[in-house]
């Protein structure tokens, strides 16, 4: 290594390889766009993703609780604005997230029927999209009796199979990796699998 010449001031490329400088620059690039979670109701996208958040390190957001802080309840807005206003809305909340510095490296989890939207099937291609899937037998507890969910009235079970049925189509369309969340696996289970998944994709990336 030659001589430290004092009368040259450092810069930060003058110590570090520019090929090192390339990688590090991509590695945060890449690290800071949104993982985002899809899949049908009650599929367990913001308990696998907030846990994601949490053993991982990333931030978590979830789609449906910003609309409620921005619009109100969901249920209540339904009623009063109907759904392609609904839609509309959640559009907007997506693009907000997926688009501003402020929401940067975050698992970001979405209503179920956010991704039917054509603009917000548009922005999810080319993001990270995790589909959980799962099956009417694995939801059946979470929704029975439920009175929370307007589109799965007045027969919960029934509805999200047609819903399902509906949608499962964009959703594996969508998909850079599906996770088989049926029966209930555990979460550190499907958490490791997930981050697994998204490191494998980083490292291609950089290759």
């Amino acid at each position: 290594m030659p001589p430290h010449d004092s009368s040259v001031s450092e810069t930060p490329s003058a110590s570090v390889d520019p090929q090192q400088v390339r990688e590090m620059q991509e590695g945060f690039l890449d690290r800071q766009r949104p993982i985002i979670m899809i899949g049908p109701m009650a599929a367990g996208k913001s308990y696998i993703g907030s846990h994601l958040a949490r053993f991982y390190g990333y931030k978590f957001i979830d789609a449906d609780t910003y609309f409620v802080e921005k619009f109100g309840p969901i249920p209540d807005f339904f009623r009063e604005h109907g759904e392609a206003a609904f839609r509309r809305a959640e559009t907007e909340v997506i693009r907000e997230v997926l688009e501003s510095p402020a929401f940067r490296n975050c698992i970001f989890s979405l209503g179920g029927g956010a991704p039917m939207t054509d603009s917000v099937a548009e922005m999810l291609r080319g993001e990270t999209v995790i589909y959980v899937q799962v099956d009417a037998e694995t939801v059946r507890p979470r929704i029975e009796g439920n009175k929370t969910r307007p589109l799965l009235q007045p027969n919960p079970v029934q509805r999200w199979k047609e819903i399902m049925n509906d949608r499962r189509s964009r959703y594996e369309e969508l998909a850079s990796y599906v996770l088989d969340a049926r029966g209930n696996p555990g979460i550190s289970q499907m958490t490791a699998e997930i981050q697994q998944f998204i490191l494998s994709r980083k490292t291609r990336s950089s290759k």
